[in-house]
């Protein structure tokens, strides 16, 4: 994905919105508004689920909407998944985890997505902290919509481009409102929820690097037991605990689907020694990482010997 901030002197010549295939493109837009001082939209991005693309939860500390535009997929957050595709509108408060991927790879998803700090969205009684909507009914107005914010990041120059892009996602928000039952309360982000919400997408986005406590402590700007308290408070779990859980995470996944040996998975992932890395993954996953190896080649021997018992039938 390109990124490049507001101030896009790209050269494209402003004009009627062109089609949907000429301008989405993958390129972020940042930018900080002060048309309301309540809350800002961070930035706007087009993104695709390509087939080299691996989903991890993440978190951020700022509220996300997605668009899809095109695509097949699911969508997961706090232990739900819902299907999405064309038309979906995609609705994430600020430090709730979340991931999404295409369920067909001949029809990725392909979505605009919007950054908004300082906006809580209020879902009802049972509020899972997301919410999924159908917009096919509405689709003409929400996809113009989107669309001209995306075009609008594309003309040179950047004078009026955050008072536009402020005032669309103000329509935005009433065509929300009108078109589902769902309260809108805007708060300013707690600073420490903010900061640990940073290090959490840190640790999402790096991983298989040499992380420690006094790295993390110097991306929050806080005293590391400060903030590896107020991060536990968070989220539950200690930040470096946290780190372990995603790593072994990334370790099924590559002995679910690759034949790399434990050793060089142990390296990819980032743990200094394989014997670190058995402790680790035994502790958490409750058995040994050959073990969890064995079941998976055992599962999959049986899937493969159902199906072709299915096909010659």
């Amino acid at each position: 994905m390109r990124r490049y901030d507001f101030r896009d002197d790209s050269g494209d010549e402003a004009g009627a919105i062109p089609p949907e295939s000429e301008i989405l493109g993958s390129k972020t837009h940042h930018f900080f508004s002060d048309t309301n001082p309540r809350f800002k939209l961070l930035f706007l991005s087009k993104s695709k689920f390509e087939n080299d693309w691996h989903s991890v939860p993440h978190t951020h500390f700022f509220s996300e909407m997605f668009y899809v535009m095109n695509g097949e997929g699911q969508f997961f957050a706090n232990n739900h998944t819902v299907d999405i595709n064309s038309d979906s509108l995609v609705i994430v408060n600020a430090n709730v985890e979340h991931t999404e991927i295409s369920t067909r790879s001949e029809n990725p998803l392909e979505y605009i997505v919007l950054g908004i700090e300082g906006l809580q969205f209020d879902f009802g009684p049972e509020d899972r902290g997301f919410s999924v909507a159908d917009y096919r009914d509405a689709k003409m107005e929400m996809r113009f919509l989107f669309l001209a914010m995306l075009h609008e990041m594309r003309k040179p120059g950047s004078a009026l481009k955050k008072n536009y892009c402020q005032n669309v996602l103000n329509l935005i928000m009433i065509n929300i409102m009108r078109h589902k039952s769902m309260g809108i309360s805007i708060s300013p982000p707690r600073k420490a929820c903010k900061e640990c919400a940073r290090v959490k997408e840190y640790i999402d986005q790096n991983m298989k690097s040499d992380i420690n406590l006094d790295q993390l402590a110097k991306i929050a700007q806080l005293n590391k037991y400060y903030m590896s308290h107020t991060f536990t408070k968070t989220y539950g779990i200690s930040p470096i605990n946290y780190l372990l859980e995603k790593r072994i995470e990334e370790c099924k996944h590559l002995i679910d689907s690759t034949d790399l040996s434990l050793s060089q998975i142990s390296s990819i992932v980032g743990f200094s020694s394989s014997s670190y890395f058995s402790q680790s993954f035994k502790r958490i996953v409750k058995i040994s990482p050959r073990e969890y190896r064995r079941r998976v080649k055992t599962a999959s021997f049986r899937r493969l010997s159902r199906d072709v018992v299915r096909h010659t039938q």
